[in-house]
């Protein structure tokens, strides 16, 4: 996770100047939105894992609560038959799953994070994926010689493919009739 939170921070310090100094910047903007589609696919992957160790964890908590009561029953029921000695072992086994169950909330809580974390770390890269793209057309449409009215872009939090995809046509139509003009 480290490894990435570093890779991902060198390649936004550095997108720009690489561009500045590259022979044709638009290869290198590909080159780059290679690299975060692969780190992407890796994460996508992280995060489907992360979360079904979050949905085992809660299982073997919710299982472990069980026989806790299925213990505290067992107590009270000996109780009420007159068997302490049942009573005494039976409050034992609950007490060992009660301490069992602290570990396995720990546990939970701990693959809740680290799958909150991955997530979160997603969503960076896709953020910086669409600002890798949004670049490249930039680019390109320099390279056309139709520069666009501002070199401000603004990053906006991933939508939908299709709905982000329509946007930019319409954008990218917007600037060539602005150009016409």
């Amino acid at each position: 996770m480290a490894l990435l939170n570093r890779m991902s921070e060198l390649l936004k310090a550095n997108l720009n100047d690489l561009l500045d100094q590259a022979e044709d910047p638009v290869r290198m903007v590909r080159q780059v939105i290679r690299q975060l589609d692969d780190e992407i696919v890796v994460l996508r992957g992280q995060l489907q894992a992360a979360e079904a160790r979050v949905v085992r964890r809660r299982g073997r908590l919710d299982e472990s609560t069980a026989t806790q009561g299925m213990w505290t029953r067992r107590a009270e029921e000996a109780v009420d038959a007159g068997d302490d000695t049942a009573g005494r072992q039976a409050l034992k086994a609950r007490r060992t799953c009660e301490e069992e169950s602290k570990g396995l909330e720990a546990a939970w809580w701990e693959a809740r994070q680290e799958r909150d974390a991955i997530a979160k770390r997603l969503l960076e890269l896709e953020n910086q994926a669409q600002a890798a793209r949004r670049k490249k057309e930039s680019l390109l449409l320099r390279r056309r010689g139709d520069e666009p009215s501002s070199s401000f872009i603004p990053v906006r939090p991933p939508q939908d493919d299709m709905a982000t995809a329509r946007e930019i046509d319409h954008e990218l139509e917007r600037l060539k009739q602005e150009r016409k003009k």
